[in-house]
């Protein structure tokens, strides 16, 4: 059964992951926008489908519009879009472009936030 804040979510996660689509490739353009987001999507679902899978760390059960394997594509559409973001901020307005300094600090955005803002206290 669906539930009205799983799929307010993804709805809103879908937004945001259309807006960071958007705002790539008229800085980046399609192709460069394209190699980011394949690999970050992909990345992110099957970080989810791990962590469930294999460690069985926790189901999200129903209430999501789209599956992949037990892993609503919402989920897997937010950590591409948290990769995004955070690397814009970290390369572009922090101007931190140090090949291996600019993807850790984004990662640690990532984790910050997934901590901070999904999950449970």
């Amino acid at each position: 059964m669906l539930k009205l804040s799983f799929v307010l979510y993804g709805l809103a996660w879908t937004a945001v992951f259309i807006a960071a689509l958007i705002h790539g490739g008229r800085r980046w353009g399609i192709s460069r926008t394209a190699a980011f987001f394949i690999p970050a999507v992909a990345f992110g679902w099957l970080l989810e489908w791990a962590f469930q899978s294999l460690f069985h760390g926790y189901q999200y059960g129903e209430g999501f519009l789209l599956y992949a394997a037990n892993v609503p594509v919402s989920v897997a559409l937010t950590w591409a879009t948290l990769a995004y973001w955070g690397y814009w901020l970290v390369t572009v307005k922090l101007r931190i472009r140090h090949v291996l300094v600019a993807p850790l600090l984004t990662a640690v955005l990532m984790v910050v936030v997934d901590a901070l803002h999904f999950e449970p206290m």
